[in-house]
């Protein structure tokens, strides 16, 4: 079993676009509204210095992802 940073978010992203901007996107905005604006920039600065499969990981590690 996974650890998540956030357990506490969901974010949906079965169906959406697959674009690495778009879900960084979504998902710190989930993050801004459900944990704080300065733990979305965290996760953003980290996920932008990642490559795409790198950051589908680190993006289920920091939330649930559907």
């Amino acid at each position: 079993m996974r650890e998540v940073r956030y357990p506490q978010v969901t974010v949906k992203l079965i169906g959406e676009d697959g674009n690495g901007a778009g879900i960084i996107g979504k998902v710190a905005g989930v993050i801004r509204r459900e944990v704080s604006p300065e733990a979305a920039s965290e996760y953003v600065n980290e996920a932008m210095n990642c490559d795409y499969n790198a950051m589908l990981r680190l993006t289920m590690r920091t939330v649930n992802v559907e």
